[in-house]
């Protein structure tokens, strides 16, 4: 029932919803559960019918509060070029500070060499 709420049929597809963007937030399952496969589901439900929308029209939000979270995970997932979505953010930005954490961000590494 709450999809039905948060999400009617009307905003299942970018085309005649007249929005511009799709947010995704699925905040508590990084930061209070720590359940990557629902945060994984999160990232792809736009793609995912019956929704319909593009990746270069979708937002994605990562948790990284609560010491603990997994948003270097999520990072990776998120950015992986097969979901792409055309923005990415994190809540909330002063954590970065409080708990002390590196910039760059992680980056994706190869195991394998093209020759």
């Amino acid at each position: 029932m709450n999809r039905y709420v948060n999400l009617p049929v009307e905003y299942q597809q970018k085309s005649g919803s007249g929005l511009d963007r799709l947010k995704i937030e699925a905040l508590s399952f990084g930061a209070q559960e720590r359940n990557f496969t629902k945060a994984r589901a999160a990232m792809a439900l736009p793609a995912t019918a019956p929704l319909s929308w593009p990746a270069p029209a979708v937002g994605y939000l990562i948790p990284w509060f609560n010491g603990g979270c997994p948003w270097d995970r999520e990072w990776l997932a998120v950015t992986d070029p097969a979901l792409n979505p055309a923005w990415v953010g994190f809540w909330a930005i002063d954590h970065l500070c409080s708990f002390g954490w590196s910039l760059p961000l992680p980056d994706r590494k190869s195991n394998s060499q093209v020759y």
